[in-house]
């Protein structure tokens, strides 16, 4: 036996009302229907908030799980890194190890011979360099005592003027005793002091030319 869902015309058919009364439970019955509907529409309006607040947060966490992967797989490419370069330190120092603890079949080689190899390999090279070298210089110029030269000024004070326009050389000056290795004792000569004291030192021949220069 199924039940049947009593219509509300058919119940105010079964009353016998007045016209009056009759316009009132109508009127009831209306309100009473769209205040459900009413409220019908809020409930599902929240519903639908709700689905959406849920959605969000289930975004809000995804994206939270989804840092969280990504950091923990860097930290886990980081510690590979770290344990590969840990073994292969270790590696080399067993490699190492083993190699001092095991016997080498390997050729005995004689330290002395290797040596002396190195040695002449060092001596034709520095041959090579030297007449490289010598080939590029020009002979050296021999002075004798008594003969008048001028000195190359090296350094000059600091004035605050340029030094393009100011003399290269000083001079002239005399050869008072040679000394060997490209190295002279020079003077002034007699009237030509230019300083209170006579000036008296030594030289090189790379910073020397003759008084009489011709190129």
């Amino acid at each position: 036996m199924h039940f049947q869902p009593t219509r509300f015309e058919d119940i105010l058919k079964d009353l016998k009302l007045d016209s009056k009364d009759r316009q009132i439970l109508e009127l009831c019955h209306k309100h009473s229907k769209h205040e459900l509907e009413l409220e019908l529409l809020k409930k599902g309006n929240e519903l639908e908030l709700l689905k959406k607040g849920n959605e969000l947060e289930l975004l809000k966490k995804g994206n939270e799980l989804e840092l969280l992967k990504k950091d923990h797989e860097h930290q886990l490419d980081k510690l590979k890194t770290e344990l590969s370069a840990a073994n292969w330190e270790n590696l080399k120092h067993l490699k190492l190890v083993q190699g001092m603890l095991e016997p080498d079949d390997r050729e005995v080689v004689d330290v002395t011979e290797v040596r002396a190899r190195m040695e002449r390999h060092n001596d034709h090279y520095q041959a090579e360099q030297k007449q490289r070298f010598d080939s590029k210089r020009k002979p050296v110029h021999l002075y004798s005592e008594g003969d008048l030269v001028l000195i190359k000024i090296t350094s000059t004070p600091a004035t605050g003027v340029s030094h393009k326009l100011l003399p290269k050389w000083r001079g002239p000056f005399r050869i008072t005793k040679v000394l060997g290795n490209d190295r002279y004792e020079v003077a002034d000569i007699p009237g030509s002091c230019r300083s209170r004291l006579r000036y008296s030192g030594v030289a090189g021949v790379d910073n020397m030319r003759p008084w009489i220069y011709c190129e």
